[in-house]
């Protein structure tokens, strides 16, 4: 169980923004995502909000963050970074795999965290 209500209302909005990015990967297939850049950047700025609210979580709640390594947030953070500082250098190809594969797992993690079933409080 959570105690800090601001922690908890963080992973939520994590937990939300994941489920966009999901949604946006699924409703594209690659062919179309590569060609399509305003799925591109829309699918980017919802992958970089994953990241920094993980970044915050990391700074703000270290311990949290240790008793929890299997959410992986410092990778989320890592990939914030990469398409925050990479500018035009983002490789679509994982960007695109990272929010059909990686994200939806996250997704499921942070849901059983919040002890959730399908992502709705």
């Amino acid at each position: 169980m959570i105690e800090d209500p601001y922690l908890t209302d963080m992973l939520k909005s994590m937990l939300s923004l994941c489920e966009k990015a999901e949604t946006i990967a699924a409703s594209q297939q690659w062919e179309t995502f590569r060609a399509d850049e305003i799925y591109q950047l829309a699918l980017a700025k919802v992958v970089e909000q994953v990241g920094e609210i993980a970044g915050r979580t990391l700074e703000r709640w270290p311990d949290w963050v240790k008793a929890n390594q299997h959410l992986r947030l410092a990778d989320a953070y890592a990939m914030r970074n990469r398409l925050v500082h990479g500018y035009d250098r983002i490789d679509l190809e994982i960007l695109y795999y990272t929010a059909g594969k990686t994200v939806p797992q996250l997704a499921a993690q942070l849901r059983s965290v919040l002890g959730q079933s399908d992502g709705r409080p």
